[in-house]
């Protein structure tokens, strides 16, 4: 009998599974044979892109971050206003195109859209004029000697003051 019920009831064979992985590298490290030391740099000069008056200056022993502003040429507060007014505009206009598509209206959708677009092209170029009369600090530091004087005319990429970072750098000689 159980011969008989092995023959009618055949088992299936048993589905093998594949799994298949293609490699992708994702970083690639290559190791020099050098040496190097680690160094603490000297002060480093900082000076404006463009010419101007200088309306702004940072006092020597100010301790600043990554990203803070440490001067100002003439025109930088008119700059930070119409960037103000630009990007108060802007965000009036998502707050528009967020409400026309909750509520299904697109009517007037790419309109908004080509506002949207224009505003943040215009913010771009406010902002990239707002950098070149404005010190910004690459790094954390402290300001060690200001050469410029608030209320002088400074000639473009002249120091304006020097500055020692917190940050250690690698100094390496390379084949």
């Amino acid at each position: 009998t159980y011969v008989w019920w092995v023959r009618a009831h055949p088992r299936a064979p048993e589905a093998l599974r594949l799994r298949v992985v293609a490699p992708q590298p994702t970083s690639v490290y290559r190791w020099f044979a050098t040496s190097g030391t680690v160094v603490d740099l000297d002060a480093r000069s900082m000076s404006f892109d463009t010419a101007g008056k200088i309306t702004e200056l940072m006092p020597q022993g100010t301790k600043f971050a990554a990203g803070d502003v440490l001067g100002k040429l003439h025109g930088a507060a008119a700059l930070e206003a119409d960037l103000a007014k630009v990007k108060s505009k802007l965000a009036v206009f998502e707050q528009l195109r967020d409400s026309m598509k909750a509520s299904g209206k697109k009517g007037d959708l790419r309109d908004v859209e080509d506002k949207i677009t224009a505003r943040k092209k215009m913010a771009d170029e406010v902002q990239a004029s707002l950098f070149k009369r404005e010190l910004r600090a690459p790094e954390a530091g402290t300001i060690v000697d200001v050469p410029g004087k608030v209320g002088a005319t400074d000639a473009a990429k002249a120091p304006v003051l020097k500055w020692g970072g917190r940050n250690l750098h690698g100094d390496f000689t390379l084949d």
